[in-house]
Order: structure tokens, then sequence, then C-alpha cells
């Protein structure tokens, strides 16, 4: 992988393959890491949040279906819990990205009830049409299947209780701009980690580059 052309997104569970073939990857294109558990020696990590994009309903449920799935249930007895928590988190993430608020939010969201994204979906005039009604249903269903569902997302999300995790999802100008121009330059992005807790937002943001050569 050392001379692959480029652009190229390399999944690194402990940093191993940045640290043996980055110097050599950076002769043929930019490279950046995404390390949320800090696991490389680098100045230098690409930041991304998992709400970037989600004014788009279309994206707002891909993203939210890569983020639960690392904990989604898999027993047939929790698969309503599982659609709930699909529901109400593509509605925080689209509440989020209109409001121009950040995964944190989403997560004070899910512990709180998510009343706030709701008044969000109801007053912004970008909404998509029928999402506010969405929200509120999931938040109205069945207290439990309703609480269940919250916890999913919560859980999806309890990375952030970490400082650097925090930090890994709060993208500035400069990131974005990395981001958008990994194909355009033959870039080389290594998405660095093995915590289960990060897998939902190394998951996700996997998903997002689907159209990116990846390895393995």
């Amino acid at each position: 992988m050392a001379s692959a052309p480029g652009p190229l997104v390399v999944t690194d569970p402990d940093g191993t393959l940045y640290d043996r073939t980055a110097r050599r990857r950076s002769r043929l294109g930019p490279v950046h890491v995404y390390d949320p558990e800090h696991r490389v020696d680098t100045p230098v990590r690409l930041r991304w949040g998992p709400e970037r994009g989600c004014a788009d309903p279309l994206v707002a449920r891909r993203r939210a279906k890569a983020l639960l799935t690392p904990v989604r249930p898999t027993e047939p007895v929790f698969a309503l819990d599982a659609e709930a928590a699909e529901t109400l988190l593509r509605c925080f993430l689209h509440a989020a990205a209109l409001d121009g608020a950040d995964c944190r939010r989403v997560q004070r969201w899910a512990r709180s009830g998510g009343g706030d994204a709701a008044r969000i979906l109801r007053a912004h005039p970008r909404v998509s049409p029928g999402m506010s009604m969405e929200l509120e249903g999931a938040l109205g269903s069945h207290p439990g299947r309703r609480d269940a569902g919250l916890a999913l997302v919560a859980r999806s999300l309890e990375a952030l209780e970490r400082v650097n995790v925090r930090h890994s999802c709060s993208p500035g100008r400069a990131d974005t701009i990395a981001l958008e121009n990994i194909a355009g330059e033959g870039a080389t992005l290594y998405v660095v980690g093995d915590d289960p807790a990060t897998a939902p937002l190394r998951g996700a943001l996997l998903d997002s580059l689907d159209t990116l050569p990846h390895l393995p």
C-alpha cells in the first residue's frame, strides 16, 4: 500500500500502518489521520463532526444508521428499539446541522429527551418535510421504546465523554477543506483506532467516504 496511487482511505487499528507508510505516502499526496484515541504520534490530526452534511435528510438517514451499527442490538426482540433509535438520531443530526450545532449537542439531546431538537425542527425554515412530525412521533411513542432508543443514541456517542474525542469531532475550516479535497489531491486518510467506544464515529466517517478506495 505504501506506493499505491491515491486517493486512499486506510483502516488502521493500532497506528502501525501509519507509522510504517505515512512518510512514503506523503510523497504521493497529502496525508491525514483521524485518530480520536490518540494512538499515533503526530502534531496534527484531522477532525470530523458526524453532523456534517446532515441538513440533507438522506445524509442524516445514512449517518444515523452508520453511527448506530456498532451498538445496534441483533436480537429480533429489540428490533423496534433499534428503529426508534435510528429515527431519533436521524432527526437529531438533521436538527444539529440546521442549527449549526455539533455532536455534543446531539449527545445532550439524547440524555435530556430531545425536546430542544424538536423545537428546532418545528421552527426552522429549511427542515426536511415531515421530519418534525417524525421526531414528535418518536418522542411521543411508547415510553419504554422511546427510552430504549434514546439510550442507544447516547451509547453511540459515549466516546464524547473524553476530551480528545470531543476535540476530534470539532472540525475547523482546514479540516473541512482537507476532507473535501481527498479525491482531488490524491490524499491518504488513515482512520486509526480499535476502541469499541469510538467505533461509531470511525465507522460513520468511513461510511461517508465509501466512494474512495479503502484498505483493507
